[in-house]
């Protein structure tokens, strides 16, 4: 939610109205990108039936020889 109030009654323009919208709009994605993000990062990293790390997680974690 975006919301806007400088406490006084008022109507605001048409094009500021569409410009805010743009903008909510912009906001929410990138809310929601940050979302996908955090809930998909572990994803590439366990593998899907056990819950392991993979291959390339193990090898980036494990001391070098």
């Amino acid at each position: 939610m975006l919301y806007l109030d400088d406490f006084k009654p008022r109507q605001f323009p048409e094009e500021l109205l569409r410009l805010l919208s743009i903008l909510a709009s912009f906001a929410s994605m990138s809310i929601e990108n940050a979302r996908l993000h955090q809930a998909h990062h572990g994803t590439g990293l366990h593998d899907g039936l056990t819950g392991l790390y993979n291959y390339r997680q193990f090898k980036k974690i494990s001391p070098k020889s």
